[in-house]
């Protein structure tokens, strides 16, 4: 492996990001000095941008074995995403081996935790370490943390840690806006934009929305979206609906093959029994549901009756073959 300075696996995720609509520049400012960074940045905005078949020609360029470790830490990461919005196992599972099979023991722990982040996003119990569940990211390099903000927080979501979620996200965001660290940023406002669509305050959601659409839509980011399933309600079309309908459309699009994916690879490799049959409304009042909430709850988040409530479980359990909430968990993650 190659011993260089410690650097952020993706350039993207740095302050060197730091202005809507200058991606681009950035990596063919990289590209002057260093090829490996501008190679892995090339095919991560490829993925932010949606295009999953030309990010996997980026990254496929890049001859991993020699390496230095952050780019076989990101380089993994990448192909993981790749193969789950391909709904490919195969895929899916060479980029795990990239990490389980590093053998650089004096850096062990960052592929510990990059394994981690790749399994959080399908796995129910992902093998984080304690310190990152704790929010200590001092055990890693500092030009990480920016990214390392992004995946603590999309795990407190996804563990449905709402208390938690409300208590940080707020601080992480101004600390990556006075950091500059536009991808971050982005990331952040997407994921303050679930976590209180799913908690349950209706407030914030779409002030956190129209932020996020600010800083993405001149390089056309789709995937911080997208990653967040259908987990923002109405809210996202009532920001871009009649405005920009095309950016919209790109991220429904991207995040339905999320959902589809996502789901293939939780059912065939965690032995899930999880469902892609459900409505985009179905599915939300089902989550709520799984997360505990009352019909009135329900209808209150969701902007509609008790009766429309009940309707769509209804339809769910109809489509699910079950008859009560408590069965709902087994179908739905909701992150409990």
């Amino acid at each position: 492996m190659k011993d260089q300075p410690v650097a952020s696996p993706i350039i993207l995720f740095t302050s060197k990001y730091n202005t809507p609509g200058t991606a681009e520049t950035i990596i063919k400012e990289t590209a002057a000095k260093d090829t490996e960074k501008a190679d892995i940045a090339k095919a991560a905005l490829m993925l932010f941008r949606g295009k999953v078949d030309a990010a996997e020609q980026e990254i496929k360029k890049i001859d991993l074995p020699g390496q230095s470790t952050e780019t076989v830490m990101a380089a993994s990461f990448i192909r993981s995403r790749i193969a789950l919005l391909q709904g490919s196992i195969p895929k899916w599972k060479s980029a795990r081996e990239l990490c389980i099979n590093y053998n650089v023991s004096e850096k062990k722990q960052w592929m510990e935790l990059n394994l981690a982040i790749i399994d959080g996003v399908v796995c129910t119990s992902p093998k984080y370490p304690e310190y990152f569940l704790e929010g200590d990211f001092t055990k890693m390099p500092s030009e990480w943390f920016e990214a390392l903000k992004v995946f603590h927080v999309g795990d407190i979501v996804n563990r449905a840690d709402f208390q938690r979620h409300d208590i940080l996200i707020e601080s992480f965001i101004s600390g990556s806006k006075v950091g500059k660290a536009l991808l971050s940023e982005l990331f952040l406002h997407t994921l303050a934009a679930m976590g209180y669509y799913r908690g349950g305050s209706k407030q914030k959601i779409k002030e956190h929305l129209i932020s996020a659409v600010a800083l993405a839509e001149p390089d056309q980011l789709v995937y911080p979206f997208a990653i967040c399933g259908r987990h923002f309600g109405r809210y996202l079309d009532a920001v871009l609906e009649g405005v920009n309908n095309e950016f919209l459309e790109k991220i429904k699009a991207l995040s339905e093959r999320f959902v589809l994916g996502k789901t293939k690879i939780q059912n065939m490799l965690y032995k899930g029994s999880y469902t892609t049959e459900l409505t985009e409304r179905e599915y939300d009042a089902a989550t709520f549901a799984a997360l505990g909430r009352s019909n009135k709850e329900i209808a209150d988040l969701m902007d509609i009756s008790v009766n429309t409530v009940k309707l769509y479980l209804r339809n769910v359990y109809e489509k699910l073959g079950i008859s009560k909430r408590a069965d709902l968990s087994k179908h739905i993650w909701s992150g409990q």
